[in-house]
């Protein structure tokens, strides 16, 4: 089991789980061992905890989401284009090699 936080400092409860936790064969260990510093994470849920409390600070009603041009039916209109053109050259290609 990896310990961290505030409690991973606590002898008394680290105690607790190591008598309790130890029978069973689970061995404790402390985060700082891996890389996160117990105090890191500490501060980290303090953090969130204090951002996860505070007031939202945007008064009124939801921001309106901005509205743009239309997009363009230009490629549309290409695409079409293309394939009516893409039509008639079969066509004629097919009337000329029949005569």
């Amino acid at each position: 089991m990896i310990l961290s936080g505030g409690g991973a400092k606590n002898s008394t409860l680290v105690g607790i789980l190591t008598d309790e936790l130890g029978p069973l064969g689970v061995q404790l260990r402390f985060s700082d061992e891996f890389g996160l510093p117990s105090a890191a994470k500490e501060a980290a849920a303090q953090a969130k905890s204090t951002v996860a409390s505070a007031p939202n600070p945007v008064s009124g009603p939801a921001p309106v989401p901005l509205i743009g041009p239309e997009p363009s039916r230009l490629p549309v209109a290409a695409a079409i284009v293309a394939g009516v053109l893409a039509i008639l050259v079969v066509l004629l290609a097919r009337r000329h090699s029949e005569d």
